[in-house]
């Protein structure tokens, strides 16, 4: 494309064989690497030949020589479109052998193993192979170990592993027969992630040989592998297991506010939820043991969608029933949660809270007495299912056993 007015690849392996296009259309200069597009910039211009047309060298003097071969070289009286440079490369394709990496993971946690399979899609049938050299992402995974594939056991090294340099070296392994010329693993390579980043495993040095052990032309492929970070919920307020400052004018049953300091490392958006729960089934009941208005476990009273780092909570307010001291025991522990997810993973907190005063305290005065007794047994519920403050012994009736409980503890 020129000098002055160029554009390049990413670099690529040696010995390896590689689908290349060019393309001007009046406005933009593009390049293709095996059919994807590698890089753009806009020129405005024409090209003119006046000296002749070279490829492999440099367009004018006699210097640059390209080290490498050529094959298939084709030119066009216009500029190719994205799919039909696609299709071309599909069809050279066809005509050389592929050496290809998979994963069997491709987003994972520091800590995690995964495992690359490297497989060879042959033309022909393979009687040895090489990779003088794969590289890694030094520093975000370490390779563990190198397994033959089940067709190359028998006449296999599995090479030297320098996970301080990002590489292993000398993976090779040959057969006297039978030459397998369909799609097949030569080996597979454990690793473990080390960290969070993007690791780009690739086939930097390969060579593949036929039947009579005579080179043949073969493409390599790479793949990325992104190891990520969980979110974090740390600084939760109230701490767990925290207790209620107590009863009265100045005392709290419920929790002053919810809030957690919510944290992920990679800086992904995150979608940040919090949760209460006034009911008894939140904590060990059966569903058929827990009453209107709360059988229904954990209720959300605060979400955050699309945030990043920061504390999040919320503030009771008397439009919630459920924060109202009417409607929580003295004395009972409660749980709320805080559940986070930044589109691949979930995290979730739960945290114990128990009430302060006492769960007899009915009219939260600091004091039991006949004035909470009485109470419990106006709000009597002949019969009907409830779960709520009078239900002393919880047992989702309210009538002359709670309150006499009230009156036993009387204080």
């Amino acid at each position: 494309m020129g000098i002055l007015h160029g554009v390049s690849t990413s670099s690529i392996s040696l010995n390896t064989w590689y689908y290349i296009a060019a393309t001007y259309d009046g406005t933009y200069q593009k390049i293709y690497l095996n059919g994807v597009l590698q890089n753009s910039s806009t020129w405005y211009g024409t090209f003119t030949i006046i000296t002749g047309f070279k490829i492999g060298r440099d367009y004018e003097a006699n210097i640059q020589h390209l080290n490498g071969k050529l094959d298939e070289i084709s030119i066009y009286d216009r500029s190719l479109n994205s799919s039909e440079i696609k299709n071309n490369f599909q069809l050279f394709s066809h005509l050389k052998s592929i050496m290809g990496i998979t994963s069997s993971k491709r987003t994972l946690l520091a800590g995690e193993n995964f495992n690359i399979t490297i497989y060879i899609d042959p033309t022909e049938g393979i009687g040895g192979w090489e990779i003088f050299q794969l590289n890694f992402t030094q520093g975000i995974v370490n390779a563990d170990m190198v397994l033959p594939g089940s067709l190359w056991s028998t006449n296999f090294d599995n090479g030297t592993i320098h996970n301080e340099l990002g590489r292993i070296k000398d993976i090779q392994a040959w057969t006297t027969g039978p030459y397998s010329d369909i799609n097949h693993t030569l080996c597979s390579i454990q690793f473990t992630a080390i960290q969070s980043g993007e690791c780009c495993i690739e086939l930097y040095h390969v060579i593949v040989t036929d039947c009579d052990f005579e080179e043949i032309d073969v493409i390599t492929q790479t793949t990325k592998v992104d190891i990520v970070t969980k979110p974090v919920i740390r600084n939760e307020y109230p701490s767990n297991e925290s207790i209620g400052s107590g009863c009265g004018v100045d005392g709290y049953r419920s929790p002053q506010n919810l809030s957690a300091y919510v944290e992920d490392l990679d800086g992904d958006s995150l979608n940040i939820t919090l949760y209460w729960c006034p009911s008894t089934y939140c904590y060990g009941m059966s569903e058929v043991e827990s009453c209107p208005p709360y059988d229904y476990g954990l209720v959300e009273v605060a979400s955050f969608v699309g945030v990043g780092n920061g504390r999040y909570g919320f503030i009771p307010n008397e439009s919630s029933t459920m924060w109202l001291n009417d409607w929580l025991w003295g004395d009972t522990p409660y749980l709320w949660v805080v559940q986070v997810t930044d589109g691949r993973f979930w995290v979730n907190r739960t945290y114990w809270y128990r009430t302060g005063g006492s769960r007899y305290d009915v009219n939260n005065d600091c004091l039991v007495n006949f004035i909470d007794a009485g109470k419990t047994w106006v709000n009597r519920d002949n019969g009907n299912c409830y779960d709520g403050l009078y239900d002393v012994n919880n047992d989702c009736q309210v009538n002359f056993i709670d309150a006499g409980l009230t009156w036993v503890y009387r204080t």
